[in-house]
């Protein structure tokens, strides 16, 4: 069940080049009631954004870690983004589901996820699991 301490169900990390994707599923979300995190939608202008991303990481459910093709391979703030959603996923209790990879096409998982069951969004009805999984971890 979705602890009181979370802010949000499910904090969305992505790269630039997939931003529209990840727009679409934010919206899916907020169209079922999942509170998501999503910078371009949370993150107001004047803001810290570092400091406001890495405290939404922490006080979100889940971390879905949106993988495609363009991104997988690229350096930048998005591989800070998956090492800090790894180290808090250390922390938590053995078998507590928190971080998901989220593939956007078929594009293969990075190692540091590998140990980590993804969900295709990309064919067939990923979106629907990953939607009732959220929502079976928020108690609905």
């Amino acid at each position: 069940m979705l602890n009181s301490d979370f802010l949000f169900d499910a904090f969305l990390s992505y790269a630039q080049p997939d931003r529209a994707a990840v727009v679409r599923l934010y919206e899916h979300f907020k169209g079922v009631g999942i509170r998501a995190f999503m910078d371009v939608r949370n993150i107001r202008p004047g803001e810290e954004w570092r400091f406001r991303i890495e405290s939404a990481l922490r006080h979100s459910r889940l971390a879905l870690i949106c993988l495609s093709g363009r991104v997988v391979t690229r350096d930048g703030y998005f591989q800070d983004e998956i090492l800090q959603a790894l180290e808090i996923a250390r922390t938590k209790v053995q078998g507590e589901v928190f971080l998901i990879p989220v593939r956007l096409d078929d594009c293969p998982v990075p190692d540091r996820l590998a140990a980590y069951q993804w969900v295709d969004c990309w064919r067939g009805a990923g979106i629907v699991r990953l939607i009732r999984q959220i929502q079976s971890l928020r108690g609905l």
